[in-house]
C-alpha cells in the first residue's frame, strides 16, 4: 500500500522498499508477483530462481514500483525482455555506468 499523503509504501520495511525485483508473467505468475534480488557484490543484484517457459516476459524494478524500471538492453523503462528457452533462472541485474541483465542458468 503506497501512501501519496505521506509519500511512502506501508508496512514494507525500507530494506525492501528500495530494492530491486524482478516482475512479469514468468514464475506462473501474470505480472503481479515481484520476485526478490540480493545485492552482491555493490551494484549487482541477482534473483532467487524462477522457472521460466519460452516467451514469457519480465522486467525488474525497484521499491516495488514502475518509476524505477529496465527492460532489454537495459534500458530505463525499456521494452519487457522475452525469456528465449524454458528452464529455471535467476536473473541478474548490474547497475554501472550502464545497466545490464541477463538470464543465468540456475545450477
Amino acid at each position: 500500500n503506497y501512501d501519496a499523503a505521506i509519500g511512502t509504501w506501508l508496512e514494507i520495511p525500507p530494506e525492501k522498499r528500495y530494492a530491486w525485483t524482478v516482475i512479469g508473467s514468468v514464475g506462473n505468475t501474470s505480472w503481479d508477483t515481484d520476485f526478490t534480488m540480493t545485492e552482491d557484490p555493490a551494484g549487482t543484484w541477482t534473483s532467487v530462481v524462477i522457472e521460466m517457459t519460452a516467451g514469457q516476459e519480465f522486467k525488474v524494478r525497484q521499491g516495488l514500483s514502475w518509476d524505477n524500471n529496465y527492460g532489454v538492453n537495459g534500458e530505463a523503462n525499456g521494452a519487457n525482455i522475452v525469456v528465449e528457452a524454458d528452464g529455471k533462472y535467476q536473473v541478474k541485474l548490474v547497475i554501472g555506468d550502464t545497466v545490464t541483465i541477463e538470464l543465468v542458468p540456475a545450477q
